[in-house]
């Protein structure tokens, strides 16, 4: 419990830094770009992290898992096989892909800032991608907080830096593909710093050792997490994505922002995950449930406690939220931002349940009950976002949020006996469970 509270405290701290950050990189290139202008950049950053999904593979989350099952059972050699085998091909497959969008935006592509911003934005993937095993090496060897320090503090970091200074001292201002730079520039950055604290954090036995593979079990677990990871970033994106595609470049914009201030409700959820990933697998890998039980109401009734009282006064006053931070010209996202602030404190009441069935090995458990969430998500959106614009989005993704978090808490109850939700145990009655 110590190192668990040490933990979350730690990527507490590094998720408000994240928050601040990125909330003021937002505001900055919201208003020096305009609403057409920030629409590219979120378009092109979206559209980034939907296509980082195959070349990542699953291997960052398992990673997490298996790394810290690893480390409890002392098993060095397979630890050693698996990050190699991660790192090789997630490079080869991200390079692929990242190669692939560059094809596409040229032969494809006519408007010229799109077009450069497409270009510049495809070296984030492999970027992306390489990061996002590493993170998950160090975190699974319990160094949660050194693990998450690149993407979460550095990164967004450097970004406002860099786009501060490109403000003030460039003649012409930003426009959307420089803008994209900075973000690739940044991604760079932390991508080589994830590198060194990978040396530092990894232990000497695992050094000293030939590498064993469990190829196939690695890979078939790999496809269920990167369904996973894909639908959980389709649930995300996609809002950005077809409201640009269906819409316009200013409503992808405006529902990025809207979207961007909600999820500050249920931030205090990133950070608990973060730390309660590995500890989960090693509990259930050594089977003390009554442990994990007790450790994931807790952290649950605590980011609930955090979100409740954001939610009140986002949904209160949210227009004069937008408009103060962004400008004037985003007031038409405070319908959309009010649903999606709704839809994030029953996210934060849940609890950590996907974490809970991906660490314990049910992870398609919560692909399936994601990827519900998912299918509704792009169905409404098809439909609402051409009739209603952002809140025909903002509908579209709150319904999907409810229904994947409802799907999951019973899924945790059924297969693991755990109650993921801030209200704990419920009465058995209640549900019918199943191994």
């Amino acid at each position: 419990m110590s190192a668990l509270l040490r933990g979350a405290a730690g990527s507490l701290a590094l998720n408000l830094l994240n928050t601040g950050m990125t909330f003021l990189a937002t505001v900055v290139l919201a208003r020096v770009l305009g609403v057409s202008g920030y629409g590219v950049f979120a378009f092109v950053v979206a559209l980034g992290l939907v296509l980082a999904v195959p070349a990542v593979l699953g291997f960052d989350r398992l990673s997490i898992r298996d790394v810290a099952a690893y480390a409890a059972l002392s098993s060095w050699r397979a630890m050693r096989g698996l990050v190699i085998s991660a790192n090789v091909v997630v490079l080869a497959i991200s390079s692929l892909v990242a190669v692939g969008v560059v094809g596409i935006t040229v032969v494809t592509v006519s408007d010229p800032i799109l077009r450069d911003s497409l270009l510049v934005g495809s070296v984030a993937i492999p970027l992306m991608a390489v990061s996002r095993v590493d993170q998950g090496v160090i975190m699974g060897l319990h160094h949660v907080v050194r693990g998450q320090a690149p993407d979460l503090a550095l990164r967004p970091t450097v970004l406002l830096l860099m786009i501060v200074g490109a403000v003030a001292l460039l003649p012409a201002g930003l426009d959307p593909a420089l803008a994209i730079a900075l973000h690739v520039a940044s991604l760079a950055i932390a991508t080589g710093a994830t590198l060194v604290l990978l040396r530092r954090s990894w232990p000497r036995e695992a050094s000293s050792v030939a590498p064993s593979y469990e190829t196939r079990a690695w890979f078939r677990s790999s496809l269920s997490l990167t369904l996973l990871s894909g639908v959980m970033i389709v649930n995300a994106q996609s809002g950005t994505v077809m409201s640009g595609l269906l819409r316009s470049q200013e409503d992808a914009g405006l529902f990025s922002v809207a979207s961007r201030g909600a999820m500050l409700i249920a931030f205090g959820l990133g950070a608990v995950n973060a730390t309660l990933q590995p500890t989960v697998a090693r509990l259930w890998t050594l089977g003390r449930l009554e442990e994990l039980q007790h450790l994931v109401t807790v952290s649950a009734r605590a980011v609930l406690l955090f979100a409740l009282p954001v939610s009140v006064i986002f949904i209160l006053f949210s227009e004069p939220i937008l408009t103060t931070a962004f400008g004037s010209g985003y007031a038409p996202a405070a319908p959309a931002f009010v649903i999606l602030c709704a839809a994030q404190l029953l996210n934060a009441g849940i609890g950590s349940v996907g974490a809970l069935l991906v660490m314990t090995g049910h992870q398609r458990d919560a692909a399936a009950g994601i990827a519900t969430g998912a299918a509704l998500n792009v169905a409404l959106g098809l439909v609402l976002i051409p009739m209603a614009g952002v809140v025909g989005a903002a509908v579209a993704a709150a319904i999907s949020i409810v229904t994947w978090n409802i799907l999951l808490a019973v899924a945790a109850v059924r297969r693991l006996g755990i109650h993921s939700t801030a209200l704990g145990r419920l009465p058995a009655r209640l549900y019918s469970r199943h191994g």
